[in-house]
């Protein structure tokens, strides 16, 4: 490979590993190495990267003299997911070129996000029912039973108010994607928001007997953040901690100093016994 053309890949944003018609390394930049640790020279890219879309791809660009493109995820790094240029930098074919552009993180993301939609599906079917059957049941075997219709409008309520928080967990999602979220940023006292949130999901806990405990090792509360992204933050986590909290049990959050590279943070934490 020519001088120039390793200056020029040395200094690229992306990883870029050379072979020889034997598969074996004969160039790799400095984000290469960094992204593959066991990298080195003359050895068998299949050592690096186990993959037979890749082992594919490289026959098939030495045996017909044009450039490839896959995707894939190597059978030795599950957790990742890769989109390669074969490129033969040079006229004579001796030597190709792949360039790593590492996806693994956008799949993720995307894996996540299929995850939670699919989540919330199924969740916002579990206060569906309860709601239908607690309407069956007011309008026939507790139509005269004024202590029972109470009950069960109790429990509509507090399976309403759960679907809100699910729907309103899909539109942040939806905002999130397309931009159109704002976050506005203001100093707030942190153990207020969590006050508030605890007491707007106190009926819910009451209903499995789980009580509250908050442990404050930090008097300094004030943090700098958009409300109603924190106060959502809070209700998922207060809410699951609720959701998956045995009968009878304690949920504690505890607020704790925190530093990290010179920085003070404050660190929250929602422990509950599930």
């Amino acid at each position: 490979m020519k001088k120039e053309t390793i200056v020029i890949l040395d200094k690229l944003p992306s990883s870029c590993i050379s072979l020889d018609k034997k598969k074996q390394v004969v160039y790799f930049n400095k984000l290469a190495k960094k992204q593959f640790f066991s990298l080195k020279k003359n050895i068998q890219i299949e050592n690096i990267i186990k993959s037979k879309e890749l082992n594919l791809a490289i026959n098939k660009a030495f045996e017909n003299k044009i450039k490839q493109n896959i995707k894939f995820t190597p059978l030795n790094l599950k957790d990742s997911y890769f989109d390669m240029d074969l490129i033969f930098l040079e006229n004579n074919f001796k030597e190709i070129t792949i360039f790593v552009n590492d996806q693994s993180l956008i799949k993720g993301y995307e894996k996540m996000r299929t995850g939670f939609i699919a989540n919330v599906s199924h969740e916002l079917r579990t206060p569906l029912s309860s709601i239908l059957a607690s309407v069956e049941t007011i309008k026939n075997t507790a139509k005269d039973d004024k202590k029972a219709q109470k009950k069960f409008l109790d429990g509509m309520e507090n399976q309403a108010w759960r679907m809100t928080r699910l729907v309103e967990d899909l539109l942040t999602l939806s905002k999130i994607e397309s931009d159109d979220k704002e976050l506005n940023f203001e100093k707030i006292k942190i153990d207020l928001i969590v006050k508030n949130v605890i007491d707007s999901l106190n009926s819910k806990a009451k209903l499995k007997k789980i009580k509250f405990s908050i442990i404050k090792n930090s008097k300094k509360l004030i943090i700098n953040a958009d409300q109603d992204s924190i106060i959502q933050v809070f209700i998922n986590l207060i809410d699951n901690a609720i959701n998956y909290s045995k009968e009878k049990t304690q949920i504690k959050i505890s607020f704790d100093k925190s530093t990290k590279q010179d920085k003070s943070f404050i660190k929250i934490s929602v422990t509950d016994v599930g």
